[in-house]
């Protein structure tokens, strides 16, 4: 059997967060959280917001047999992060890494099959199939195969991520919940001001667009047509994800 293991990264996402972690525990091999207390960069108004580091702590202390790293170095780009997170679980025993954003959501016994899945597989590159929330959880913005699982001992540099992804990339039927931009109006602009996207971002007024609708406009918006399964309904009611939506 192949060892899957699995990370997360996160500053102040913390909307999603537990269900995400509800998903990590349930991975039967080595698994990190990389935990931020300063975002990656700050383009938006006004100084980064405060407290969401600490109320990140407060989610991360519900899962005491998870791994968290405090990060202290800056770290510049996704693909260094990605290799970061590659090589702490390689050096613990992973041979397939399973890559969770702190909103990537899926129903438990789908995701115990898709790990199931990796693991009975030699390490490869896996996609899922996923829907990409768009303001509430009625609409989409985007659809099709998405990149979830990659050999541990790969290390990427920019650009190489999506060419293996296209040449090499094996299936599994699993429908990830991505409410990417299923967040308030104050969210967006910490996420889009905060993340790796947060210079090209700003390049395009992307949070100026958002809140003037502007991008509503651009988008190939339509409503979902997955249903969201009730376990997931039930874990986003636990955590209060869908308050204030």
């Amino acid at each position: 059997m192949t060892v899957v293991g699995a990370f997360c990264a996160c500053w102040c996402e913390d909307r999603y967060l537990g269900p995400v972690l509800e998903q990590l525990v349930r991975v039967p091999g080595p698994t990190v959280v990389v935990h931020n207390d300063q975002p990656f960069f700050w383009y938006g108004d006004g100084a980064a917001p405060s407290g969401h580091a600490s109320k990140v702590s407060d989610i991360l202390a519900e899962f005491p047999t998870l791994d968290v790293v405090k990060m202290k170095d800056h770290i510049s780009t996704e693909t260094l992060l990605r290799n970061y997170a590659t090589t702490y679980l390689l050096e613990r025993g992973a041979e397939v890494v399973l890559w969770c954003d702190s909103d990537m959501l899926v129903d438990l016994p789908e995701f115990d099959r898709l790990t199931g899945t990796m693991a009975a597989h030699e390490p490869k590159c896996w996609t899922v199939a996923a829907r990409h929330y768009w303001r509430d959880w009625k609409t989409i913005y985007s659809k099709g195969n998405f990149r979830m699982g990659f050999p541990s001992q790969a290390v990427w540099n920019d650009g190489s991520f999506d060419r293996v992804f296209e040449e090499n990339a094996a299936h599994c039927d699993v429908m990830v919940h991505h409410p990417s931009y299923a967040l308030t109006d104050t969210e967006v602009h910490r996420k889009v001001s905060s993340w790796f996207h947060a210079p090209l971002a700003a390049e395009r007024r992307w949070w100026e667009k958002w809140r003037d609708r502007t991008w509503d406009l651009e988008q190939q918006l339509e409503p979902t047509d997955v249903e969201v399964p009730e376990g997931l309904k039930k874990r986003l009611e636990k955590w209060r994800c869908l308050e204030g939506l």
